[in-house]
């Protein structure tokens, strides 16, 4: 009787056991189910995050290069292997390298700029200088010696001098009879004065004055 009984409680554990074993199964499946659809999910938000995010910058027109860069490298950090964002993510490499060389293009013309209104104006007093120590020469024989030293820095003694004798507010000049920086440093040395200040100064491709512009 005992071993009846045990035998039927025996055939009902293992029958329970199976259905455990097969519901732990069904919630192990859905379990993994879920999880990978929560991967997917998030997989898909990246890359409408990512897409969003390059074609931002493709159309920003207000935010620096560097913070372009920046949301790129954001984007890229991704590692998304979806080809769209990989085409987009070329397109936008290819935008900010012509953006990136045409800022250095405008910062090497900014800084030639630069340096030629610097020399520009050292030139300009420098030549100042030249003109007042002509003036204030000891004698005809050490004026005449500065002037050769002043001429070195001028195409020749023929370059024109202009002299502004009036301009009006929209830039239009009035000038007095040209004259040329020969003639211009000996009238300085002839009056022992300084006629007119230096209001601009043009090169030639040598680098030495080819015009001097002067303003009463």
């Amino acid at each position: 009787m005992h071993m009846k009984v045990f035998r039927k409680w025996s055939l009902w554990g293992i029958f329970a056991l199976g259905l455990l074993t097969v519901s732990l199964s069904q919630t192990g499946c859905s379990g993994k189910k879920k999880a990978e659809q929560a991967a997917a999910d998030e997989r898909a938000r990246q890359i409408a995050r990512a897409k969003q995010m390059l074609r931002e910058i493709l159309a920003d027109t207000s935010s620096s290069l560097e913070e372009k860069e920046a949301t790129l490298d954001q984007v890229r950090a991704m590692q998304l292997s979806d080809p769209e964002v990989i085409a987009l993510i070329a397109e936008v490499e290819a935008a900010l390298l012509k953006e990136r060389q045409l800022l250095e293009k405008q910062q090497e013309e900014e800084a030639k700029a630069a340096a030629e209104n610097e020399r520009r104006t050292q030139l300009k007093q420098d030549l100042e200088s030249r003109f007042k120590s002509i003036a204030m020469a000891s004698g005809v024989e050490d004026a005449n010696r500065q002037i050769e030293d002043a001429l070195q820095v001028f195409a020749s003694a023929q370059v024109p001098v202009l002299t502004i004798i009036a301009m009006n507010s929209e830039g239009l000049k009035d000038y007095d009879r040209p004259s040329t920086i020969r003639k211009f440093l000996d009238y300085i040395k002839d009056q022992k004065q300084v006629p007119a200040q230096i209001h601009h100064i043009r090169f030639n491709e040598a680098g030495k004055i080819s015009e001097l512009e002067l303003i009463k």
